[in-house]
């Protein structure tokens, strides 16, 4: 082999080698800093602003939720450790039906606020793109109910229904868009027993007359926008 040949070959395997070397090299040295800005540095940055405060937030975050409800048997479900090995029926030992929450509210809640509503104060027709004409509200501040207040009315909505005659089983149907009416009315009927029905507001006339004759409800609880469909 003549020298020159020699020279050219070893020439080739030494940039050959070097450029994966260097490839290797810049792969590596890359891998390092997207690891030190991402990881290493923002843990360190964590402990130094974490450092010496309470750390109970923390194990709560790391705590563990939930387990398979038979541990030698990796298909079977996961459950939330306090309920490992019987399911909650109930949020608490008081709270027995959903008849029982307006009172519950109301021993200890009763001079805090709820059922938060908006008063309209004006509607527009407003354009689309499309063509198509919507509504538009213009609401003002948002109005509280206190507790002591909305158990008020659920008791005098419930005498009302009562008035009528109606006993424990009796089928009502509350037909509205959704309101603290529509709620308050509810419990009243969960507190006498009444069974409830319900109808989304959208139904068309035919759908409204068949979940109607359907449910053989004895009265409709309605609002006075949605009462053109009931002729």
């Amino acid at each position: 082999m003549s020298p020159n040949a020699f020279s050219r070959i070893f020439s080739t395997a030494v940039n050959t080698v070097f450029k994966r070397f260097l490839l290797s090299l810049i792969r590596t040295t890359l891998i390092y800093i997207i690891a030190l800005l991402f990881v290493h540095l923002p843990t360190f940055y964590y402990y130094i602003t974490t450092l010496g405060k309470d750390d109970r937030k923390y194990e709560k975050q790391k705590r563990i939720r939930s387990q398979l409800i038979d541990s030698s048997d990796p298909s079977s479900p996961y459950r939330a450790v306090e309920v490992l090995h019987q399911l909650q029926t109930q949020p608490e030992d008081q709270l027995e039906t959903l008849a029982v929450i307006p009172d519950l509210c109301l021993q200890r809640h009763a001079d805090k606020e709820t059922l938060g509503v908006r008063e309209i104060l004006d509607v527009q027709d407003e354009t689309q793109p499309n063509g198509k004409l919507y509504k538009k509200f213009l609401l003002g501040d948002y109005k509280f109910t206190r507790y002591s207040e909305a158990c008020d009315r659920i008791n005098s909505i419930g005498r009302g229904l009562l008035s009528f005659g109606f006993k424990s089983g009796d089928k009502i149907l509350i037909y509205a868009e959704t309101r603290p009416e529509w709620l308050l009315t509810a419990f009243a009927a969960f507190r006498h027993g009444l069974t409830l029905v319900t109808l989304y507001s959208t139904l068309g006339e035919e759908a409204l007359k068949h979940g109607i004759n359907e449910s053989e409800v004895k009265i409709i609880i309605t609002s006075h926008e949605l009462t053109f469909k009931l002729d």
